[in-house]
């Protein structure tokens, strides 16, 4: 049994991360995550060159963390793109905030000398204004909204509990509301348990802004947390008008029902499109049966000039996809075999606009060995993961069925 639960789950991914395309060979594969993670992988070579490094950095998709400290070992920097545009404020003193907390943690008097060295030369430093400061969240609020957010975005958990956990201001919050950036510290403070002034802040009635709907959700339940429910009742209103997604609008829908007990909510969920622990618990709260889904079950067949472990042979078939949506049932034929169930369904899924709901259960061999409850459990992750194609690499590189994480592959291994 125990076997049989290793080559399910880690099996195809250890395939797909035992590819090892050539630079040539990364240059042609189509702009995606796939690239990235494969480019990623090519900056960790010990073979591959300074000059190749820099060249392979052009063609990334999405140029995250892993792929910055990547180039930066391999190059001793992180290039950026040239500007074409003039250049302003050339007397402004770069210094990113954390840097300038950590060294005002360690010697505020010879970060004052640093600030002081600066403006004799003609030059300025919002960031060392702060840093440099009696009482850093004061001067914070003298600047401009957009200079307060970057720095508490670019400030780790770490001097931000120390130096900005205070309560924002009516005034603050009404101006924060008018900028995406505010969405990165609404993230960052409300996940952050320790930054209990700023979180009790967070409660308030927002007007027009530019609040996302996974920031107006996170703010609901910062509400919750503070007991504050008219609150969480109002950002849960704002979140449903901040998106087009049905999960979401039962996401929001739900939690109405459980801060409101209006069954209203529970009379949308049903009549839902889609099938998520939401749709499903309202169904048990009104002793409703379950939408019916399709589980296909397919024969074995061939499918020529395709590698099911391969994430490019799979970004193909997205691109295609995308290409041509009125031929998604024609695509759906191409694959429909055992091997790639999961992308059948995920195509069929998709070609009936998520109103036919597909729930496939791959590998009946391999799972025989299970309970219910077992079986449940590892198709309800496959299926959240990745749609059970064995070739998924998420943003943050996370492969196979499972997406396991790039650092436990060989161990797993």
């Amino acid at each position: 049994m125990k076997k049989t639960l290793l080559f399910l789950l880690f099996t195809l991914t250890l395939y797909s991360d035992a590819l090892n395309p050539s630079f040539k060979e990364i240059e042609v594969m189509p702009s995606s995550y796939s690239k990235d993670y494969y480019i990623w992988r090519l900056l960790q070579k010990k073979k591959t060159t300074k000059k190749e490094a820099l060249t392979a950095y052009k063609w990334i998709k999405r140029k995250n963390s892993k792929l910055q400290k990547a180039i930066r070992k391999k190059v001793g920097y992180v290039p950026t793109k040239k500007s074409t545009k003039k250049k302003r404020h050339t007397n402004n003193f770069i210094i990113y905030p954390s840097t300038a907390a950590k060294k005002r943690a360690k010697s505020l008097k010879s970060l004052r000398k640093l600030y002081r060295k600066i403006k004799k030369k003609g030059k300025y430093s919002d960031v060392l204004q702060v840093f440099t400061a009696n009482k850093p969240y004061q001067e914070l609020k003298k600047l401009p909204i957009k200079t307060q957010l970057y720095i508490l975005n670019l400030c780790n958990t770490r001097y931000y509990k120390r130096y900005f956990n205070h309560p924002f201001t009516k005034k603050q919050l009404k101006m924060f509301s008018k900028e995406k950036q505010f969405n990165k510290t609404i993230f960052k403070v409300v996940t952050t348990h320790t930054l209990k002034k700023a979180k009790k802040s967070l409660i308030f009635y927002s007007g027009s802004n530019k609040i996302d709907f996974e920031s107006n959700f996170m703010l609901a339940m910062n509400a919750i947390e503070f007991k504050k429910i008219n609150y969480a009742i109002n950002f849960l209103s704002i979140a449903r008008t901040k998106t087009q997604k049905q999960s979401q609008y039962d996401q929001v829908d739900f939690w109405l029902y459980l801060l409101t007990k209006d069954k209203g909510f529970l009379k949308k969920l049903v009549k839902s499109s889609q099938v998520n622990i939401y749709t499903l618990k309202a169904r048990d709260i009104l002793k409703k049966s379950y939408p019916k889904v399709i589980s296909p079950v397919l024969k074995d067949r061939e499918i020529k000039d395709f590698n099911i472990t391969n994430p490019i042979d799979w970004e193909k078939i997205k691109i295609a996809m995308k290409k041509s949506p009125n031929r998604l049932e024609e695509l759906a034929e191409k694959y429909k075999s055992a091997e790639t169930l999961g992308i059948y369904s995920y195509i069929k899924e998709k070609a009936s606009k998520y109103t036919v709901p597909y729930y496939p259960m791959p590998y009946p061999d391999a799972m025989k060995a299970f309970n219910p409850q077992r079986k449940a459990i590892l198709y309800a992750i496959a299926r959240q993961e990745s749609r059970f194609v064995p070739a998924s690499i998420s943003t943050s590189y996370a492969l196979g069925m499972m997406q396991i994480m790039p650092f436990l592959i060989k161990e797993l291994s």
